[in-house]
């Protein structure tokens, strides 16, 4: 699951790290550090032009098929479950012919924790649940990629919408007791051919949507301000004092013996 991430490099420092000339970009791309990314926000995406080299693009975030009646349903396609990708109609060409990099420096998950004493179930004094948003990256804090796939969309007004979807696997070690799903993240090494893959080989793709090394990454948890989308600055990042984990209800007596 990928609800909501971070792109806090500019445009010019995202440039240097995909070694793509801004200026030959003609003024199509440009773009300020964000911190609160949510769908249906236009992000840049990497992709290929006509010569085959990398250029940046500005994209929705949420899947938009070429078939869809309505604009809406790219919100609720913001994330597209690798195993079965290739299985649905509606993914499988992106993934075949359009499938892009999605920059990024962190991405956010939600733990359920226990509050301070309130009430909460009705019972008075019992430990508030609360969701504490936590901060999962690189352990040098660098750059990556999330795996994306892309579509364009034409509106009965004749308006093209490009959107893209963030891949996901299965949670590693570092995610997994916030949810169950991540990101894929890509290797470095595989930009190239993530980008390049032929449509006819794009099965040989699938080796790649794994979860990512936890080892090389690290978390924390941040300010809950970035549980509200219109908190998009440096503030939501500040490190937060983690509340406590979610005790465990105890076990019931079995009273049939």
């Amino acid at each position: 699951m990928c609800g909501r991430y971070r792109l806090t490099r500019a445009d010019k420092e995202l440039a240097r790290e995909f070694g793509i000339d801004l200026e030959a970009e003609a003024g199509e791309v440009a773009w300020a550090p964000r911190y609160n990314i949510a769908p249906t926000d236009v992000m840049p995406v990497v992709e290929l032009d006509a010569q085959g080299r990398m250029r940046f693009r500005m994209k929705r975030w949420g899947l938009i098929p070429f078939w869809a009646k309505d604009v809406k349903i790219g919100a609720s396609m913001i994330n597209a479950r690798s195993e079965t990708v290739l299985e649905k109609p509606a993914l499988a060409e992106s993934f075949r012919r359009h499938r892009v990099l999605v920059p990024a420096d962190g991405f956010y998950e939600w733990k359920k924790t226990a509050g301070a004493a309130g009430t909460a179930a009705g019972k008075k004094g019992s430990a508030k649940i609360v969701r504490q948003p936590f901060n999962f990256g690189m352990k040098d804090d660098s750059i990556f990629c999330f795996a994306g796939i892309a579509a364009k969309w034409k509106s009965p007004a004749n308006e093209v919408i490009e959107t893209f979807s963030i891949l996901t696997t299965s949670a590693n070690e570092l995610v997994k007791d916030s949810h169950d799903r991540m990101p894929v993240i890509l290797p470095k090494s595989q930009y190239k051919r993530w980008l390049t893959t032929e449509p006819e080989r794009a099965e040989q793709l699938l080796e790649l949507l794994v979860p990512f090394d936890p080892a090389e990454m690290k978390r924390y948890a941040v300010n809950p301000a970035v549980n509200n989308v219109k908190n998009d600055s440096p503030e939501v990042l500040k490190e937060a004092e983690p509340a406590p984990v979610e005790p465990e209800e105890p076990p019931q007596p079995n009273l049939f013996g």
